[in-house]
């Protein structure tokens, strides 16, 4: 008998039909997908470019505040020329005592302070009395009782200043430049200064009797005062400072002394001698 016939060929068109569906729908999904991961990139990215502008919105006012903060309370003048930081100053000088009621008294000392800062310093001065002389209230008491009671006369005595020291705190309040003519500059300074003071006082009798021995002696103290000092370079300064010494003193005798509170006024003139000799500048 002859061959059985061949099957028939399978049905290729509806097979690449199909296949082809299953692709586009695969392809489908992919893009969708890919689309759905570029949404969340670029939803991620947004929320990081609002979240660092929010940032910089807040920050940068604080940032301009700390700098302005900081140019405020830095200091108003820069590189100005420290005249006293941590420099010695030996100033030798010449003293007048200004209220005493009986004895005037002229007294050359000298004063060395170191300067801790451009403002505080600490500083001991003294002074040795090298003349005296009578005002005018001791000169009409000595006239008159020579005229009419002679013999009370030898029992007035009066004291004196020999010789005074004092140990200060001074501080700088205010200090500058001012001009001479508008041709020159100088530097200065009003200081205070306070501590305390020793005064060791002698006696004079008006007449041939003896000293009271109730008006001398060291007197402890306190001291107040004030000046003004002018920079005539950086090495050299004109000092001229006026005082106030809060002794217990007896001023005048008439053969028994009563001690009071007697606050006396005492002004110098000086020149103040700084070392090193070079000055500091600030930044």
């Amino acid at each position: 008998p002859p061959p059985p016939p061949p099957p028939p060929p399978p049905p290729t068109t509806l097979l690449s039909s199909a296949a082809s569906d299953v692709y586009k729908r695969q392809a489908r999904r992919s893009l969708k997908s890919q689309v759905r991961e570029m949404d969340f990139m670029q939803s991620k990215m947004t929320q990081g470019l609002l979240v660092a502008l929010a940032a910089l919105v807040v920050t940068a006012p604080a940032t301009a505040y700390a700098e302005k903060d900081e140019a405020v309370s830095g200091p108003i003048v820069r590189r100005k020329v420290l005249y006293r930081s941590t420099r010695m100053e030996i100033s030798p000088q010449m003293g007048l005592t200004l209220n005493d009621a009986f004895r005037r008294n002229i007294i050359a000392g000298a004063g060395f302070q170191y300067h801790l800062t451009n403002e505080f310093s600490l500083g001991v001065s003294g002074g040795y009395g090298v003349l005296h002389g009578n005002t005018d209230l001791s000169n009409n008491i000595e006239t008159t009782l020579a005229n009419q009671a002679s013999d009370k006369l030898d029992d007035i005595s009066f004291s004196e200043i020999q010789w005074l020291a004092d140990f200060t705190i001074s501080y700088v309040p205010i200090f500058g430049k001012f001009s001479l003519l508008k041709s020159a500059m100088f530097p200065y300074d009003f200081h205070l200064q306070g501590g305390i003071t020793l005064v060791n006082e002698g006696g004079v009798a008006a007449g041939a009797g003896a000293v009271d021995p109730e008006i001398e002696g060291i007197r402890p103290g306190g001291v107040l005062g004030g000046g003004v000092r002018l920079f005539l370079s950086d090495m050299l300064s004109l000092n001229i400072d006026l005082k106030t010494l809060f002794i217990t003193r007896a001023p005048i005798s008439s053969g028994s002394a009563s001690a009071e509170m007697k606050p006396t006024m005492f002004g110098t003139i000086g020149v103040g001698i700084f070392l090193p000799g070079r000055v500091k500048i600030s930044r």
